[in-house]
């Protein structure tokens, strides 16, 4: 559950050109997702749809999110696979 401050820090970030593209889908990803009262709590499946990306992807995003807090999440580089 993301508190009322982390929301509306997610939802700057989402909609602001500035940031790249990646983070911004990353942070709509975690707003969609979001369980609490504020949050509509959506699927996995129709997350990863919305934002293009896969299943996994989106879970991967909300364990770094539990584990490193949602904001600090956003910057977490991809490693390509070899």
């Amino acid at each position: 559950m993301l508190t009322a401050e982390e929301r509306g820090e997610l939802e700057v970030i989402a909609n602001r050109e500035a940031d790249k593209a990646v983070k911004r889908r990353r942070a709509r990803a975690l707003l969609l997702t979001d369980q609490g009262e504020e949050g509509p709590a959506w699927r996995d499946e129709d997350v990863a749809e919305a934002v293009g990306v896969t299943s996994r992807s989106i879970e991967n995003w909300r364990k770094r999110a539990c584990e490193e807090g949602p904001l600090e999440s956003l910057s977490h580089r991809v490693q390509k696979r070899k």
